[in-house]
């Protein structure tokens, strides 16, 4: 029942952050980039419940966000999210991501990481290339947007209490 209500959790989750990325956040967007709300959903689903529900999750917002128009071939976000996923649940028990500093730090990495897999996914499909300074102004932007959602985001989510934290071991 508990693994049900997490992947019930996790869909619907991935439909409210995929509705307002698509949406609110597109009136905010700046050079057409906006905050990746679902890969903070899958950032928060591994690491409190774990590499199987990381990549639950990452499957499932990939999807999603595949499916509304999303500028790659279907299936190549679900492929660096499911990966992302799985990476990110790696962490559950040992890592909090209740302190601000760590949700920062996490998403820092969760979006650096989701722009290398894009990168090697382009590059083997050779699907066109930003130039490199645009990249990495892109990268920055994403960044700083993911940055300020992130806390409100695992705020809500932690509120809402379907996956509890397990402990994390001190030294």
């Amino acid at each position: 029942m508990k693994k049900t209500k997490i992947v019930l959790f996790t869909i619907l989750a991935s439909i409210v952050a995929l509705v307002l990325q698509s949406t609110l956040f597109k009136v905010l967007q700046i050079w057409e980039v906006k905050p990746d709300l679902l890969l903070l959903v899958v950032i928060f689903i591994a690491i409190r419940g774990g590499s199987m529900h990381g990549q639950i999750a990452g499957f499932t917002a990939g999807m999603m966000q595949g499916f509304a128009a999303a500028p790659l071939p279907l299936g190549i976000y679900a492929a660096v999210k499911t990966i992302i996923g799985f990476f990110y649940g790696l962490l559950e028990g040992t890592v909090s991501i209740d302190p601000f500093f760590i949700q920062l730090l996490v998403v820092l990495i969760g979006t650096i990481f989701k722009y290398i897999l894009e990168l090697i996914v382009k590059l083997v499909f050779q699907i066109p290339l930003l130039p490199t300074g645009e990249y990495f102004a892109v990268l920055g932007l994403e960044v700083l947007y993911n940055m300020i959602c992130a806390p409100f985001i695992f705020f809500i989510m932690n509120k809402i209490n379907i996956i509890k934290e397990k402990t994390v071991e001190s030294f």
